[in-house]
């Protein structure tokens, strides 16, 4: 849970900084959280709130990549959250949120 917590910690400390538009700032909290995720979904397995948390950690560090246009980090950042979307899809079945996320 204290993971967990870090994690989200990390990601509005970036949405933040986003905002302040302070890039290095961003790029380190969102490379943070990826890093706390991780590392939870070792410890957890597959948990489908363990694979949402990285999909999100890495839809994030997608978009700092693209924002300072780094193309191929941002379509890896992406393609990786897209199969941990798809992953998820399978495990849960046609749920609203799975199919949300999917689409996102």
């Amino acid at each position: 849970e204290a993971l967990r917590d870090l994690s989200v910690s990390l990601n509005n400390v970036g949405g933040v900084a986003q905002a302040r538009g302070a890039w290095d700032e961003v790029e380190q909290a969102y490379r943070e959280s990826l890093a706390v995720c991780r590392q939870l979904l070792a410890r957890m397995g597959d948990m489908p709130e363990a694979l949402r948390d990285l999909s999100v950690s890495l839809n994030n560090a997608g978009r700092v990549a693209q924002a300072r246009g780094a193309w191929d980090e941002a379509e890896q950042a992406y393609r990786e959250s897209l199969a941990v979307r798809r992953q998820l899809l399978a495990r849960l079945g046609d749920t609203p949120e799975a199919l949300r996320d999917l689409s996102v």
